[in-house]
């Protein structure tokens, strides 16, 4: 029996495993960098609404949320019983499992004792 032969074989049938795992680890890094990326931009957008507290323009809030990342899907952005909630919808084209893959990031806010408390829900 030929080894070299055999440890060849046992290689290319390994290969597309071991690619497989490759690309499923760049691929779920990537989504985790993009979910951190959608929650800072939630985060930043709660803050300047709790900043401009009495004059909220729910459209200069979209415009601030799209200038940061254009190609969200969906905002959501309520204001009642003094708080402020925003949930931002994500669906990415750049992984090669984006039909499972869906970043909701929620987060609300209120001002209290003059002091501004976020939180992030989802």
């Amino acid at each position: 029996m030929n080894s070299k032969g055999q440890s060849l074989v046992l290689f290319i049938l390994t290969l597309p495993i071991i690619l497989l795992i490759l690309v499923m680890i760049i691929d779920i890094s990537k989504m985790t960098l993009l979910k951190n990326e959608i929650n800072n931009i939630n985060y930043i957008a709660i803050d300047y609404a709790l900043d401009n507290y009495d004059n909220i323009d729910i459209n200069e809030i979209k415009q601030l949320i799209y200038k940061n990342k254009s190609d969200i899907n969906d905002i959501l952005i309520e204001n009642k019983d003094n708080k402020i909630y925003i949930k931002i919808t994500y669906k990415s084209n750049l992984t090669i499992f984006r039909d499972i893959f869906k970043i909701e990031s929620i987060y609300t806010g209120y001002i209290d004792n003059l002091e501004k408390i976020i939180e992030r829900v989802k």
